[in-house]
């Protein structure tokens, strides 16, 4: 797995301070997957999407889930739907 490190400007000869793995793809499936039940109409769909999602590494999941708290609060603006669409074919291509 990844280890992550906080990075701020640093005096030459400091190191980086190493973070513990966190797997945080729990939390992040999930709110994945209540946007996929919200805004997919078509079950099957979403059942596959949803089969995918339980395959999507943890950076994946990181970036997806990003996008899926874009469109979470029911926006229907633009910005929330081109973040759905690129949210699905995330999903799809993975």
């Amino acid at each position: 797995m990844e280890r992550s490190a906080i990075a701020t400007s640093r005096p030459e000869g400091s190191r980086l301070i190493p973070l513990p793995n966190v797997n945080h793809s729990d939390t992040e499936i999930e709110e994945i997957l209540s946007v996929l039940e919200d805004k997919v109409g078509n079950r099957e769909e979403a059942e596959k999407l949803r089969g995918k999602v339980f395959s999507l590494s943890d950076k994946q999941a990181r970036l997806i889930a990003s996008l899926a708290r874009l469109t979470a609060n029911g926006d229907q603006t633009a910005g929330a739907e081109i973040a759905f669409f690129i949210m699905t074919i995330l999903i799809i291509v993975s």
